[in-house]
């Protein structure tokens, strides 16, 4: 009897220890799981709010240095005499323009808007075109990075694009500069400086883990890593606790000027456990 009660004492000693044990295990696997869950839904919260700054200061350098080329052509006397004539004079006056201004001030060389251009493009590498349009002659001339320039006509599109703001093409955003006669302060034509919106894509590929959209007030999209979710959609949304319900997703937001940022990941992905 008493080996038989001590075999019992003993299988019931070794299940209770045995389950104590699992248990245990059990709860540390839990708290291990949770706990890492939570840790990697904090990276993704920072990767999110790192693509989100990386994105704005792209923007924002951007924003900086079309002030700064617009500045910069106020601040020179030949370059902007170039642009005004340029604008409002016909083509054989504006040559002429150019030989008088050659001769009788005895240069070695004539600065027009061709050289300032591209010296902008040489110093700035994310600058990928400049637009000018002349107000009295209607008239468009694309400037490009290996020194060529094309002019034309204004086409109602284009004219279109300007009054209702919209500054985004393929593979570029623009910033709008007007140009006036300091003299009369009347304006004389409008300068598009465009940027290379490529950059996005390598911002959201070096965060990878979230998404990125980048728009403009007049609903273009910039630049987008999810066609998923339509951008009239998005700017629909009143807050960011709206966003956050349409995306399903947790957001960060910023605006710079016209263009606005959404830098987001999806709530199931966010919180996926890595292990």
């Amino acid at each position: 009897m008493e080996i038989k009660g001590s075999k019992q004492l003993y299988h019931k000693l070794f299940f209770i220890y045995t389950a104590i044990l699992v248990c245990v295990i059990s709860a540390l696997v839990i708290f291990f799981i949770n706990s890492t869950r939570k840790r990697f839904l904090e990276q993704s919260l920072r990767y999110t709010e790192m693509m989100s700054e990386s994105a704005l200061s792209y923007l924002e350098d951007s924003s900086d240095i079309a002030e700064y080329i617009h500045e910069d052509l106020y601040n020179s006397g030949m370059e902007l005499k170039d642009v005004l004539h340029y604008m409002t004079d016909e083509p054989d006056q504006y040559q002429k323009y150019r030989l008088d201004t050659y001769i009788e001030n005895k240069l070695n060389e004539y600065k027009g808007i061709e050289e300032f251009f591209q010296d902008a493009f040489q110093a700035y590498g994310s600058l990928s075109q400049i637009t000018l349009f002349s107000y009295e002659r209607d008239e468009i001339t694309e400037y490009t990075r290996d020194g060529k320039s094309y002019r034309r006509d204004g086409d109602g599109e284009f004219k279109e694009r300007l009054e209702n703001g919209e500054l985004v093409q393929e593979g570029c955003f623009a910033y709008l500069k007007e140009i006036r006669d300091p003299s009369t302060m009347q304006g004389k034509g409008c300068m598009l400086l465009g940027f290379r919106s490529k950059k996005f894509e390598s911002i959201w590929q070096y965060y990878s883990r979230a998404e990125l959209m980048v728009y403009h007030d007049s609903q273009t999209v910039v630049y987008t890593s999810s066609k998923e979710h339509e951008i009239s959609d998005i700017m629909e949304a009143e807050n960011k606790g709206e966003l956050e319900i349409l995306l399903e997703a947790y957001v960060e937001q910023a605006q710079h000027g016209q263009y606005h940022t959404i830098s987001y990941i999806e709530k199931g992905r966010a919180s996926a456990n890595v292990i």
